[in-house]
């Protein structure tokens, strides 16, 4: 939607809306005085502001400015300590007015609006303009003590946890104003140079007189689960071992719901329900301009084929309760011009790794218990991000806890190895759960459930929980390759069916490629 017209037309058709807004906040106020608080962080915006000339509102008390310089934002420590929390920094803006050339305004100044955090608490003063401007290499702040740091605005506004609401709006904007006028220097319609108007807020062609205002692209960022796994990826530009949600761009005539399901299949090949899309909630993204909507999506199973009938009919004909079935997953193949890295975590195995069913506090951004690979921890996206949302969200609705949860799902040596395929049930809920156990020592396959479920040892089972083997076979295993092979048959517990023993593998282990054969011993 196109921004407001400035001027004394734009004054006129603002009042009026105002009258029109019934017992609404704001209603039958008088012209020039405030409207209600735009965003939901606490920026008044003051879109009235921007029609008065920038003289006037830059000259009122405790203006102050948001400094930005190529990306970064300037952040107060507070507290002291070097632990203490980061905060905008704003300065006087009276204090760049003689600044000489490098260490003062660098860019047009961008009005944020009035900021509460600018009035001295208990004054009764209101609340002074904010600015955002880009600053020369050359500005120093002075803060009388205060400990300054440059972050770049995107860390700044995801990863550090630090920002309060209001903090992380006036960032949002300022640094998303200051892009858009980085890019956009000359006119659309004749390519004449533009000059900032509105306070920052379009740009006017001083040839043609066409104005141009910022807009945010809509972009759709989803969670693809199906039953207790979810699908996240990751692109190559990442640092190492971070996924993330899926996301993109919503296409011309296109709605976010479509958008948000054809994303996914896309870049990943796995297809959504329609009829399990969720929306939660939009999150500004001013990296550069987009706006995000959040979805949840479901996913339903791949479709059966032989193998998997052939998989559940040995389940059924063990015994194995159909709550202990894992789904079969749909195949996903990463988008090579999107992604470098698609795949389903299991949600116990993301609550580990990222700290818990209720989310990882402040700025931690990788975790201290899983890895991608040998020394590459899992890391995710950070507090501030609508993604983090997603995967806390979704990571939260688990299950009530059992007694079974205490099991890993698979445990390996690394090397050829016997294993069987255990179903541990807990008699006080009816639920059931199938596991892996693999032993290089072990020279039946008895010794092997003999050393985790027998005798005195107990190793892996909790009390009250009973096992009992349903099949077996033989398990290459080369950790530094990231690779498992299943393949053969136990004589004591007959063949286990090596695709349900390939699911327990990549929830415990969602790194590894198994490949699954009936030949062999």
């Amino acid at each position: 939607m196109r921004g407001p017209v400035f001027g004394a037309a734009a004054r006129c058709r603002w009042a009026r809306r105002g009258r029109a807004a019934g017992a609404g906040a704001g209603a039958g106020a008088a012209p020039g005085a405030a409207p209600p608080a735009g965003g939901a962080g606490g920026l008044d915006r003051r879109g009235d502001w921007r029609a008065l000339p920038e003289a006037e509102v830059r000259g009122r008390a405790g203006a102050a400015l948001l400094a930005l310089r190529g990306g970064r934002a300037l952040l107060e420590r507070r507290g002291g300590a070097a632990g203490g929390r980061l905060g905008l920094a704003t300065v006087p803006l009276a204090s760049l007015e003689a600044a000489p050339a490098g260490a003062g305004l660098a860019g047009p100044l961008l009005l944020l609006g009035a900021w509460a955090a600018g009035a001295p608490a208990g004054s009764g003063q209101a609340p002074p303009p904010l600015f955002a401007a880009e600053v020369g290499p050359d500005f120093e702040p002075e803060g009388g003590g205060a400990e300054f740091e440059w972050h770049g605005a995107r860390a700044a506004f995801a990863d550090l946890g630090d920002l309060a609401p209001a903090e992380l709006e006036a960032l949002a904007l300022g640094h998303g104003l200051n892009e858009w006028h980085r890019r956009t220097r000359f006119c659309s319609r004749c390519g004449e140079p533009v000059v900032p108007g509105g306070n920052g807020h379009f740009v006017r062609c001083a040839t043609c007189g066409a104005q141009d205002y910022p807009r945010s692209d809509p972009c759709a960022i989803v969670l693809m689960y199906c039953g207790d796994w979810a699908l996240l990826g990751r692109k190559a530009a990442w640092p190492p071992g971070r996924y993330s949600t899926l996301a993109g761009f919503t296409e011309m005539a296109e709605s976010l719901e479509a958008s948000a399901l054809r994303e996914v299949w896309e870049e990943s090949g796995v297809r959504g329900d329609p009829a399990g899309l969720r929306f939660l909630r939009t999150q500004p993204w001013p990296f550069p301009r987009s706006l995000m909507a959040a979805f949840e999506a479901r996913a339903p199973p791949a479709a059966p084929d032989a193998e998997a009938e052939a998989e559940t009919e040995a389940l059924n004909r063990a015994g194995v309760p159909a709550g202990a079935h894992e789904p079969t997953l749909q195949a996903c193949v990463a988008c090579e011009e999107e992604l470098e890295d698609v795949r389903w975590f299991h949600r116990r195995w993301l609550n580990e790794a990222m700290g818990g069913v209720a989310g990882a506090a402040g700025a931690r951004l990788e975790s201290s218990t899983r890895e991608v690979a040998p020394g590459v921890p899992f890391r995710f996206p950070g507090q501030g991000a609508v993604s983090r949302e997603l995967m806390d969200g979704w990571r939260a609705a688990a299950p009530p806890a059992t007694p079974l949860d205490a099991l890993s799902d698979a445990v390996l040596c690394p090397g050829r190895q016997k294993y069987i395929l255990v179903l541990v049930e807990d008699p006080a809920s009816g639920s059931g759960k199938l596991v892996v156990r693999g032993l290089a020592a072990a020279a039946y396959h008895m010794d092997v459930f003999q050393h985790f479920f027998g005798g005195d040892a107990q190793l892996d089972l909790p009390a009250g929980l009973r096992a009992r083997a349903v099949g077996g076979g033989r398990i290459e295993h080369d950790p530094t390759r990231a690779q498992a092979r299943i393949f053969g048959f136990s004589y004591a517990y007959g063949r286990a069916p090596h695709t349900a023993a390939a699911k327990a593998l990549r929830k415990e282990f969602p790194f590894l490629e198994v490949e699954t054969s009936d030949e062999g011993y």
